[in-house]
């Protein structure tokens, strides 16, 4: 059985399997209308998962739509990822770390574990985000701000 891994961002849903040390192709789609069966056909179809690993940014409403879908396959391990003061060699900047969004900490996580080094993580979808982290794992912080479609959409407002 595989692990189901899944971002659950503002706009979009990315969703892998990972079996035997290998990732499947990604999917990714907008969620907003959708209901738990839309979550199933997208997030469950064709594989046998085992387990479920999530983090998401869009709420309890996604969880549970999360979780719901999960059940209807037959998974009843579901578990979300959060932010924490340090992890996998990484710490958090943040005196509160929960307020560093669970995006924004794994993508921290990844960038350190792939350059082993000081680097700059940005990313840009419904917000853009900047954080650095130093050669020694350390979170340095970072920014947010509303992503290129929120910027334009509030200018044209």
């Amino acid at each position: 059985m595989s692990r189901l891994l899944v971002d659950i961002g503002n706009t979009r849903v990315k969703g892998a399997s990972w079996s035997a040390g290998e990732l499947a192709p990604q999917c990714a789609a907008e969620h907003a209308e959708w209901s738990a069966k839309d979550w199933q056909r997208e997030l469950f179809a064709g594989t046998q998962v085992g387990r479920v690993l999530a983090a998401t940014v869009a709420g309890a409403a996604s969880k549970d739509a999360l979780r719901a879908a999960a059940a209807a396959s037959g998974v009843q391990d579901v578990a979300f990822v959060t932010s924490t003061a340090s992890a996998c060699g990484v710490t958090n900047a943040y005196p509160q770390p929960a307020l560093l969004g669970v995006d924004r900490w794994m993508a921290l996580i990844g960038a350190w574990h792939q350059q082993r080094s000081a680097c700059c993580v940005v990313d840009i979808g419904t917000a853009a985000t900047v954080d650095a982290i130093d050669r020694g794992g350390r979170h340095l912080g970072g920014f947010i701000v509303p992503g290129p479609r929120l910027m334009v959409d509030s200018l044209l407002h």
